[in-house]
């Protein structure tokens, strides 16, 4: 089972994984991807799923954060801790969070496959389990399992048809709308997209790749006979809400 999923998964690249990828052109796609999380409400059944699992004092870490804004808006208001990583963490995007929300932007990169993760009651992760393959799921999972804490990941796209539709139309038109106004504010996003529209080509490009190497709740199931194989428990599912859905991990130490 584990080798089969294994073949089935893209060999296409997002440019935002390479380290070579310009810092400028990989915060214009996570602040984007961030923008419109908040504008369209894309992790709200999230929200209300967290918000039954999350303690006050829980101690959250937030992985691949990108913006930091879908763990920003999902997490609960709370008192509870909330800490953000990426590998490619953005200095704007530090200062950003670090001073207008409760959430605390680890300034280091954090490469979750090669690193020690932070310490953590609970991960999450949103919008970033396509990146990695089952392998690198079950070895994430697994250094969680060692912590003795717990695991969200939520995803809001699949490898169908319609969600190819929406987001080729959404990467290659809101941008339009959206650059103006996302925060924080960076000159170079009105260039990369009104004069030379480099940043929504890009955008696009990993989008359309998310999508084909995104998992269906089909082979969510198959990475749980995976995990079942490697010790891990681990449920998965659709979150729906009224106008957005969301795959969902779950795994419970």
């Amino acid at each position: 089972m584990q080798n089969n999923i294994a073949k089935k998964r893209s060999l296409s690249l997002e440019l935002e994984d390479q380290s070579w990828f310009p810092t400028s052109l990989r915060a214009y796609q996570t602040d984007f991807l961030g923008a419109i999380a908040k504008l369209l409400g894309i992790y709200k059944p999230a929200k209300a799923f967290l918000k039954q699992r999350i303690n006050t004092n829980d101690q959250l870490v937030d992985l691949a954060s990108g913006s930091g804004i879908p763990a920003l808006i999902t997490a609960p208001n709370t008192d509870v801790s909330l800490t953000l990583c990426d590998k490619f963490p953005n200095p704007k995007n530090i200062g950003f969070v670090n001073s207008e929300s409760k959430g605390t932007y680890l300034s280091k990169s954090v490469d979750i496959i090669n690193d020690q993760l932070p310490k953590a009651d609970i991960y999450l992760m949103f919008n970033g389990l396509h990146h990695f393959d089952q392998t690198e799921i079950i070895s994430i999972l697994k250094k969680i399992k060692s912590t003795h804490s717990r695991a969200y990941f939520f995803e809001p796209i699949t490898p169908h048809f319609f969600t190819f539709l929406k987001v080729g139309i959404a990467t290659l038109l809101l941008p339009f709308c959206t650059a103006p106004f996302t925060k924080p504010f960076r000159w170079d996003r009105l260039l990369f997209t009104y004069l030379i529209p480099v940043g929504v080509l890009a955008t696009f490009w990993d989008g359309m790749v998310s999508v084909q190497k995104s998992y269906s709740v089909e082979k969510l199931e198959g990475l749980k006979e995976a995990c079942a194989e490697n010790g891990l428990d681990i449920s998965v599912g659709i979150l729906r809400g009224r106008f957005t859905s969301v795959t969902y991990l779950e795994y419970l130490s």
